[in-house]
């Protein structure tokens, strides 16, 4: 039988922590939008689902990817029949 234990086992020090790629993309969003989240992943959440447009707009530049033409909206529509990034061209081979 499998026993469900929930003891933590190890847990990054806030050094770790600050050199994570999460917590660069944390501090581009609390830069950019002038918020402090420190550290709590439950406001970062509910401000992401809050905010879809700045959330996956900061999403696409932090990920570098390169477009032929920039996008018109970052969203555009309600769920689930969304368009996203209208208007941006990716050509897959420069990625």
């Amino acid at each position: 039988m499998i026993k469900n234990d929930k003891t933590i086992l190890w847990v990054p020090t806030f050094e770790l922590i600050e050199q994570t790629n999460m917590a660069s993309f944390i501090k581009q969003i609390e830069a950019k939008y002038e918020l402090n989240f420190n550290y709590d992943y439950e406001k970062i959440h509910e401000w992401s689902c809050n905010n879809l447009a700045e959330f996956w707009e900061t999403c696409f530049v932090a990920s570098g990817i390169q477009t032929t033409q920039a996008y018109e909206t970052v969203i555009e529509g309600h769920m689930p029949n969304v368009e996203w990034f209208k208007g941006a061209k990716i050509l897959f081979c420069i990625l």
